[in-house]
């Protein structure tokens, strides 16, 4: 077999984690090509337009990799066997292989790292025609997240198309009753042509007292029986009760008014880069010049960027459920810094 149709066209090696283009036919290595569509959103090969939604998992390639790896382990063990003074020095090179592998994947994922921190992009407040573009962010970046696993975790084929449709309405909903902003990337070989990498929902102090039924109605929630299911729609109302009752206990004696954060959420590849610490500032100023605190949720995994900003652990609460997998969560607190 002809060895090139096994190397990535971007990197000229062994493609890791094959990928193709649903567009094109065209195959790479999953983090390359992810880098190359950060800079570019074209398939290096042909030119053709295509972006990382368009991307699949290339199992047919995979599989023939993972072969002739076999192979060639098989076809190397009768030559350690036959030439024993060589075997010292092949296990050794064998051994080194992964190691180089593995910095050359940590030397690419610094880069592209290093790349997205010095990548211009703005924070603005969202408007009506970025809602569909945040949905699709929002799910995509929420997809493993405490309570979105919860809601789906029985109707796995609603997962994305539902998903995302519940974070349109959500945030269709969150344009009306709060404030919400984006953090945008520039496009400066395309006229700063704007791509949404982040999004935060945050309820000001003047309407915190949970969600109004009847304006879910009017931005279309009443079709989430059809949308989501009603095993999904019965989860999600479950969950969204009990965190609203954690919030109006957590919040009854405190001294001072405060913000509901409802959600901060960074595409995968640009968090660790700023932006979120750039969105979660709009809130935090705001706070402050109002003298109001600011109340949110959130697991383990992100209590540390809170903490961060000043935020500090209150309780730790898990939603009673038949399932193991109900939501729980730590409920964190900022009082103002006047």
């Amino acid at each position: 077999m002809d060895n090139d149709i096994l190397l990535d066209p971007i990197t000229m090696e062994i493609m890791s984690d094959p990928v193709i283009s649903k567009l094109c036919g065209h195959s790479f290595s999953n983090d390359s090509i992810i880098a190359w569509l950060k800079k570019k959103e074209t398939c290096p090969n042909c030119n053709i337009k295509i972006t990382e939604n368009d991307l699949t998992p290339n199992y047919t390639l995979r599989d023939i990799i993972e072969h002739m790896e076999l192979l060639k382990e098989h076809q190397l063990q009768p030559q350690l066997q036959s030439q024993p003074q060589l075997q010292p020095q092949l296990q050794q090179q064998l051994q080194q292989q992964p190691d180089e592998a593995s910095n050359s994947q940590n030397e690419n994922k610094e880069k592209v790292e290093k790349e997205q921190q010095i990548k211009p992009y703005i924070i603005r407040e969202l408007c009506q025609d970025d809602i569909q573009e945040a949905a699709i962010l929002l799910e995509k970046s929420t997809r493993e997240d405490i309570f979105m696993n919860f809601f789906f975790i029985n109707s796995p084929g609603y997962r994305i198309t539902g998903g995302t449709w519940f974070c349109n309405k959500m945030l269709t909903y969150a344009l009306k009753k709060a404030r919400v902003w984006g953090c945008f990337e520039l496009d400066t070989y395309n006229n700063n042509q704007q791509s949404i990498s982040g999004v935060m929902i945050a309820q000001p102090p003047h309407d915190v007292n949970g969600v109004s039924i009847s304006e879910m109605f009017k931005v279309g929630m009443y079709m989430a029986p059809i949308k989501l299911g009603v095993s999904v729609l019965s989860r999600i109302l479950k969950s969204s009760d009990f965190a609203e009752r954690i919030h109006q206990a957590e919040m009854k004696n405190h001294p001072n008014k405060h913000w509901y954060l409802n959600c901060i959420a960074i595409e995968h590849s640009y968090r660790r880069s700023q932006r979120g610490s750039d969105l979660i500032k709009q809130v935090l100023h705001l706070a402050d010049s109002q003298n109001a605190s600011i109340y949110t949720e959130c697991d383990l995994e992100f209590m540390d960027f809170f903490k961060i900003h000043n935020f500090t652990t209150s309780k730790f609460y898990q939603q009673h459920s038949n399932t193991h997998d109900a939501p729980h969560f730590y409920t964190m607190i900022r009082n103002s810094k006047k």
